[in-house]
């Protein structure tokens, strides 16, 4: 079948060369301009990572200057942190990270069920599902009092703490005490305060 497809397409090269180095003109010209396509497209999406990097960092920019002006910072002296002796500091995040294990305690505790076979039904018991409302509107309301009253504050003292210990940050770090998204992320900003107040000497 191959073989009588190819003798085919030599016939027609053979008898009717004009008509074969059009389809082939044709061909090339429809491959140039999807190249050219897809290079506008490339360099669209550069434009488009570009622009999200630069907002990104204007929003790190706002963040500095919120916390500068919640706490009265003046930037050419410091934080109160930074001034802070270190055992000061380390009183200061451990005092913080008690007043978030407070804010958790607000999340309401899992209901007893006979078996965990519930699991594995379409539907959970009902007093699951009262359970899983509860908890969403608590967690909600934690990270809102987080962002009003805490993130300032931890953001300050772990930025100060990880100078002092020479802490490096990742990028998992930064996020979740800027943004944290649930409780899981509440709970890392209390672990990290508490373990590295506790390596200030």
């Amino acid at each position: 079948m191959d073989l009588d497809i190819i003798k085919t397409v030599l016939n027609a090269t053979t008898e009717k060369p004009a008509l074969t180095l059009s389809m082939l003109a044709i061909g090339a010209t429809t491959a140039l301009t999807l190249a050219k396509a897809f290079h506008k497209k490339s360099i669209t999406n550069k434009d488009e990572l570009i622009s999200i990097l630069e907002a990104q960092i204007t929003a790190k920019q706002h963040s500095i200057e919120e916390y500068q002006q919640r706490l009265n910072l003046d930037p050419t002296k410091g934080s109160t942190y930074s001034r802070a002796t270190h055992k000061e500091l380390q009183t200061a995040a451990l005092s913080l990270a008690e007043k978030l294990k407070n804010l958790t305690s607000k999340l309401p505790p899992m209901p007893y069920v006979d078996s965990m076979s519930w699991r594995e039904r379409e539907n959970p018991p009902q007093n699951m599902l009262d359970w899983r409302s509860k908890h969403t509107a608590a967690t909600q309301q934690i990270i809102k009092e987080y962002f009003q009253h805490f993130r300032s504050d931890s953001v300050l003292i772990r930025d100060e703490i990880y100078k002092r210990l020479n802490i490096q940050t990742d990028s998992l770090d930064l996020m979740l005490f800027d943004t944290p998204t649930n409780i899981f992320g509440i709970q890392h900003v209390i672990n990290k305060l508490e373990e590295n107040a506790k390596n200030l000497i």
